[in-house]
């Protein structure tokens, strides 16, 4: 990182200073991962001195450069990268990942005798639906993000037929088309 471009400010006295609330620059609008979040628990427990860089604005987001000299913001990117695309750029055959049965899948209950906005994605049964929380940064990242990743993880898959195991989790292309969830 060319230093040329950053100008150093100097830590007197005489500049007020004050909190301000700072996002991470270029960093993907995905829900944390257990890790990602452990990791910054970690630095925020730690109290890891980082350098800020701040191009422009804060509001477009800040650079913060690890001891290490690496960028917060490619670490956090890594970890918020699905297993199945690190497996893929490793050149590893996606139908030879790890197999994700039906108990690998979190449910929750719905709680009895409260009002709650749901958005039923799909009726398993009789008396099992699948869906998210009906608000607005959920559903963008159903109907988006998680949309958009499960039909490149169909695409990238090879053309010969699966048998899957029983109670094997199986997402697959349908008749050419990708999946609209």
């Amino acid at each position: 990182m060319e230093s040329s471009h950053y100008t150093e400010i100097p830590v007197t006295d005489q500049i007020p200073c004050m909190a301000v609330k700072i996002c991470l620059k270029d960093v993907l609008d995905k829900p944390l991962t257990k890790d990602a979040s452990t990791l910054l628990s970690k630095f925020i427990a730690g109290e890891v001195e980082m350098k800020l860089v701040l191009k422009g604005s804060y509001r477009d987001g800040v650079e913060l450069i690890l001891p290490d000299g690496s960028l917060l913001s490619n670490v956090v990117n890594e970890m918020l990268e699905p297993g199945w695309k690190k497996d893929l750029k490793s050149g590893k055959n996606p139908a030879e990942c790890k197999v994700f049965k039906e108990e690998d899948i979190k449910y929750v209950e719905l709680p009895t005798g409260e009002t709650v906005d749901f958005l039923v994605l799909h009726k398993l049964d009789s008396v099992n639906i699948t869906g998210c929380e009906a608000n607005g940064k959920v559903m963008t990242y159903v109907h988006t993000t998680m949309s958009e990743e499960l039909n490149q993880y169909c695409a990238s898959t090879t053309e010969k037929s699966y048998v899957p195991r029983l109670s094997e989790v199986c997402l697959a292309k349908y008749e050419g088309k990708l999946i609209d969830l």
